[in-house]
């Protein structure tokens, strides 16, 4: 799974920071997408493997201390295969 992140408002670094928890599993803490991605007006992918995902998709998002509400631009979904070796 892929999520896309970009600070497209006003928020510098540290204005915005949150967690993030995929299937009711915390997977980021304290992800600043405008320090991370260097900046306003730039995208920022995070990758995660392994989450499995049947009828429902639980994407939780939530500001940490007095942080500004998160914001995710895009989700995509790759389906993950087993090796030839498994």
């Amino acid at each position: 799974m892929r999520l896309v992140f970009a600070e497209l408002a006003y928020a510098r670094p540290g204005q915005r920071v949150f967690n993030v928890s995929l299937q009711g599993k915390k997977v980021h803490e304290r992800l600043d997408v405008a320090a991370a991605a260097g900046g306003i007006n730039r995208s920022l992918v995070k990758e995660y493997r392994s989450v499995a995902v049947g009828k429902t998709l639980d994407i939780l998002l939530t500001p940490a201390d007095d942080s500004l509400e998160p914001t995710l631009s895009g989700i995509e979904l790759v389906a993950e295969t087993a090796s030839a070796e498994e």
